[in-house]
């Protein structure tokens, strides 16, 4: 593929996963994103399935791309948008994760009841015009359903989707014995995702996270799974200050580096 044809596709990939199919919180957001990876995939040589895998009422959508019964590598990630938190994200830290995250959505309660409170008052006192009691329910309202629903300033740009990105870029290279699989949640047993995908023993199963954080690149084993993840590394942790953490840009060159460690 011609060097301006590959610099216009990945320029669509970013306006269409960072902002156009960049809320992945409810179910029909996932939908949408959802079907619009498969087009991609299918556009790039990819036989696609779509499946429905987990306990009945918790199962979750996954995308799987490529053979993944004869693949030698399988590279998995996450698509869900994760909330945004409160300080710096620790890797493998799901404890802290979800505290810092809870953190976050409890001042956001607090700050909109501190807000909402006052003028439900004045406007059951009338002592609003009523336009602006209006204009300010209805911005109660939107800014209740962006607390429910998460925002597009959500970290996702650099916790998954910058990972969904590297995937289409190494599929677009048609790396050899490799399947891609996106699963819907981070936090999960990878031991039960791989019986849950019927991955052999002799399979390596990779996962992606972080990759397009402007930080180191690391590849571990830990338990049999390889993690691929971008982190600053301090007092023998991972970590992704809220700097890192909240950019908006994912760099090409940074996820050519990512198919070039694995």
């Amino acid at each position: 593929m011609e060097a301006g044809k590959q610099s216009a596709l990945w320029n669509d990939w970013v306006f269409r996963y960072q902002y156009v199919f960049g809320r992945r919180y409810t179910k029909r957001q996932k939908k949408k994103f959802i079907q619009a990876l498969a087009a991609d995939l299918k556009q790039l040589g990819q036989p696609v399935r779509i499946a429905r895998l987990g306990p009945s009422g918790k199962e979750e959508y996954v995308v799987i791309a490529g053979n993944r019964k004869t693949a030698k590598k399988v590279i998995l990630t996450h698509y869900e948008s994760a909330r945004s938190q409160l300080g710096c994200l620790r890797l493998f830290d799901a404890a802290d994760c979800r505290k810092k995250t809870m953190r976050k959505l409890g001042i956001d309660v607090l700050l909109w009841l501190a807000c909402a409170v006052p003028i439900l008052i004045l406007w059951q006192q009338k002592k609003l015009p009523w336009w602006l009691s209006v204009a300010a329910l209805l911005l109660l309202f939107a800014w209740a359903r962006t607390i429910r629903n998460g925002t597009s300033l959500s970290h996702a740009p650099v916790r998954n989707t910058s990972s969904v990105m590297a995937m289409l870029h190494m599929a677009k290279h048609g790396m050899p014995d490799t399947a891609y699989v996106f699963v819907e949640r981070e936090f999960r047993d990878m031991e039960e995702t791989r019986k849950a995908l019927k991955l052999n023993k002799d399979q390596r199963l990779i996962v992606f996270n972080c990759v397009g954080a402007q930080a180191p690149l690391h590849h571990q084993m830990k338990d049999g799974i390889e993690y691929v993840f971008a982190a600053c590394r301090k007092q023998g942790q991972y970590v992704l200050d809220s700097r890192l953490l909240g950019s908006r840009t994912i760099s090409e060159k940074q996820i050519s580096q990512v198919m070039e460690l694995v």
